[in-house]
């Protein structure tokens, strides 16, 4: 049987319809479970009564402590009872045929990953995989790495649980589903990659992507230079240049806030400049990206005034 996770903190607006889409499911028998991260809002009074009216979708509530995003998934998979678990945002949607689709191809792999329609105020873009079939954990890795295929999301995939009971779950940590997504390629010997579509993502802003610098950016700085310490050699390339636009990110987080990390700041240059010539041959990086590297690298001292800049275009 399949458990979709559903973790929500005040999430008063989207979950009714969240859970439309997840009633209106073809695929039986199937669960939700709903974890509740201690919103202060009407959620879960909005997600009971919605629940009542459609009995016949199985499910569960657990109800917790404001623990993050990350904790409350846990949560969800530990009380799980299906053998297969997806994913989904309290903000998102999936059509109805999407689960028994995506299910039916999964076969005997330990992990299938579907493609996905990204919604944001520029409207909506369907996110194809272009190279679909079974790939090896190596393969899997470079594909997420090169932003592509299996993607460093959740709600893209379904995972066989057992993969993920074993997992360590990152707490207070940007990009916590690239952490638990790798955790999982790691302890399984084939990932399905599908053209599958129906999930629906709704492209947030004011998330963490859009925060300005704390902690949670150095932890997640420093976990994605440890792995480079210990990822097999054919997957380093990718990593190395997946590593460098995360630290851009980071120098932009620093404009955001204007709260600037000196010592952090010198790390990321050091780094752009030491993988800056395979970087920019990769076409797979946008060019405002690529633009932002080489000043980074070639006029260090404008790291921080350029991430200033960003700021400002972005609001």
């Amino acid at each position: 049987m399949l458990s979709v996770i559903l973790p929500v903190y005040n999430g008063e607006d989207t979950i009714e319809t969240c859970l439309a889409s997840l009633a209106a499911q073809t695929l039986s028998p199937m669960e939700v479970v709903l974890v509740d991260d201690g919103s202060t809002d009407a959620t879960l009074s909005v997600a009971q009564r919605f629940l009542e009216q459609n009995s016949h979708l199985q499910h569960q509530i657990i109800s917790i402590a404001h623990v993050g995003s990350s904790k409350a998934r846990e949560a969800g998979i530990r009380t799980a009872k299906g053998d297969i678990v997806g994913f989904i945002d309290a903000d998102d949607t999936v059509s109805a045929q999407y689960y028994e689709k995506l299910l039916s191809k999964m076969g005997e792999a330990t992990i299938v990953c579907g493609a996905f329609t990204q919604v944001s105020s520029a409207g909506q873009k369907r996110i194809w995989n272009e190279e679909t079939g079974d790939l090896s954990p190596a393969e899997a890795k470079t594909q997420l790495f090169e932003q592509r295929g299996v993607y460093q999301y959740l709600w893209n995939k379904l995972f066989r649980k057992e993969v993920l009971l074993q997992a360590e779950f990152p707490d207070a940590m940007i990009a916590e589903d690239l952490m638990l997504v790798l955790q999982g390629i790691g302890r399984c010997s084939s990932i399905r990659v599908t053209n599958e579509d129906g999930y629906c993502y709704t492209r947030k802003k004011g998330t963490q992507s859009k925060s300005g610098y704390d902690e949670r950016y150095c932890r997640m700085h420093q976990q994605l230079h440890r792995l480079l310490n210990s990822e097999k050699e054919a997957v380093k390339p990718a990593l190395q240049r997946f590593v460098l636009w995360h630290d851009l990110s980071v120098l932009m987080a620093m404009g955001r806030n204007q709260n600037r990390d000196l010592q952090m700041e010198k790390e990321i240059v050091s780094f752009v400049q030491a993988h800056i010539q395979d970087f920019m041959s990769h076409s797979n990086y946008g060019s405002a990206v690529r633009l932002m590297a080489w000043v980074v690298a070639r006029m260090p001292w404008a790291a921080y005034p350029i991430a200033r800049v960003v700021r400002i275009f972005q609001g």
